[in-house]
Formats: C-alpha cells, sequence, structure tokens
C-alpha cells in the first residue's frame, strides 16, 4: 500500500514576484493604509468593509468542532491542494497593489498568551516553509508564539518544509 503524503509537494515552479510578502492580522487589529485586509475566515466583523475574500484560505464547516489535532490535519490537507505559488498570485492580485494581511477573529494577545490558535498562522507557516520567507503578524510584539496552545496540547507545529 503506497501512502499518499498530502503535506509534502515539491516545491512551486517560482518563488512570490511580489515585494510586498504577506502579512497575517486579526480583524481588530489596526493596520496601515498600504495594507489591504484580505478575509480567510469564514466570517467577518459586521462593522468592516474594507476587505477583499479569499475562501481558499478559510477552514472548513469544522472549524467549530474539531479538536486541535483534528483541525491541523484537516486545514493542513485543505492547504496540501492548494498551488502556494496560485496563492500568492491570488492574494497579489486582489490586494491590488498594497501588502495582503490574511484576517481571521483570533486576537494576537490570546494567541500569545497561548489561550487559542489560528489557522492564519497555518496558512502563513505553508507560505513561510514553501518560499523561505517570512509573514509577520500585524501588530504583535518580536517574541510572539503562535503555537503555545499547540505545544501545551503537546502536538507539534505544522511544518510544510520540503
Amino acid at each position: 500500500m503506497v501512502r499518499l503524503d498530502l503535506c509534502h509537494r515539491p516545491p512551486p515552479a517560482r518563488p512570490p514576484k511580489s515585494p510586498s510578502l504577506p502579512s497575517t492580522a486579526s480583524w481588530f487589529t489596526p493596520i496601515p493604509p498600504d495594507v489591504q485586509r484580505i478575509r480567510i475566515s469564514r466570517g467577518s466583523p459586521r462593522c468592516l468593509r474594507d476587505y477583499r475574500l479569499y475562501p481558499k484560505l478559510a477552514p472548513g464547516p469544522w472549524f467549530r468542532s474539531a479538536p486541535a489535532r483534528v483541525y491541523l490535519d484537516l486545514y493542513t490537507r485543505q492547504l496540501a491542494a492548494l498551488d502556494p505559488a496560485r496563492v500568492v498570485d491570488d492574494l497579489e492580485a486582489i490586494a491590488d497593489g498594497r501588502t495582503a494581511a490574511l484576517c481571521c477573529f483570533e486576537s494576537a494577545h490570546e494567541i500569545g498568551l497561548s489561550r487559542r490558535f489560528c489557522h492564519r498562522h497555518i496558512a502563513a507557516r505553508w507560505l513561510e516553509d514553501r518560499f523561505g520567507i517570512e509573514v509577520p503578524e500585524l501588530g504583535a510584539p518580536a517574541d510572539f508564539d503562535p503555537w503555545g496552545v499547540l505545544r501545551r496540547l503537546k502536538i507539534d507545529p505544522p511544518s510544510f518544509v520540503l
């Protein structure tokens, strides 16, 4: 029986062409005017209107019910079905000359306190590992660690290094 490893594909043919690499942020993080919020959550705050939608990076319908290990597995499989170079091209196109910020609800403060984790950091790690880039969390302190909850649960943070 051959086991298909969904997490480890050959690297994309080329790195992202954009000098403005993506970042991540909570919906409620103040962002500079040269940054375009990109919705990768399943919903968005009613009070915000200036964002673009990228549903390919939104988690599936299991996002509220799956335990952390299952969530990580399901979202990792979802990312494995995507071409990271195409994702970066898509993000660049919908950001329309601005830097893309992948947005979701979880606050960096709660994540930094190891109370929560967020799929935006899994998507960021996927891009970081595939392209050797850094995808920073806007408004987070320099020692920000998005993986505290997973470590507390004895779950290894994801790795997409080939």
